[in-house]
């Protein structure tokens, strides 16, 4: 089962859904610094991340920019799965909350309904 499927947010609690998408993301970004910046040691956050690539690509002469663009592409083209992936995952986990919403009221009401004297009877 993968963030996305729709049976994921059937058969998961919230926490285990959020945990898995947090793991997701943080192994997306750990494959983008491995493939972009391998010299790195420590994990290192998206903005940061973004910075030194940028800094990375202005200083590299202009032949062998290519190569990096081309990396850079591969990464665009993995995060963009990735945010692709999580926002499934949270369109069905507000359709899940809308109609929790919409249960958790009509359940209010039949419960106001019950309780109130029917004017039926005598």
């Amino acid at each position: 089962m993968t963030i996305g499927d729709p049976a994921m947010s059937r058969n998961s609690p919230p926490q285990t859904v959020v945990a898995l998408a947090e793991a997701r993301a943080t192994r997306t970004l750990a494959a983008t610094q491995a493939l972009l910046l391998p010299e790195a040691d420590e994990p290192l956050a998206a903005e940061e991340l973004s910075r030194r690539v940028a800094a990375q690509l202005a200083a590299l002469p202009a032949e062998e920019r290519p190569l990096l663009r081309r990396k850079v592409l591969v990464a665009v083209h993995d995060l963009e799965g990735l945010v692709d992936a999580l926002q499934a995952q949270l369109d069905g986990l507000a359709d899940e909350l809308r109609k929790v919403s919409t249960h958790s009221s009509a359940a209010t009401a039949y419960g106001r309904m019950a309780r109130r004297p029917s004017d039926h009877r005598s």
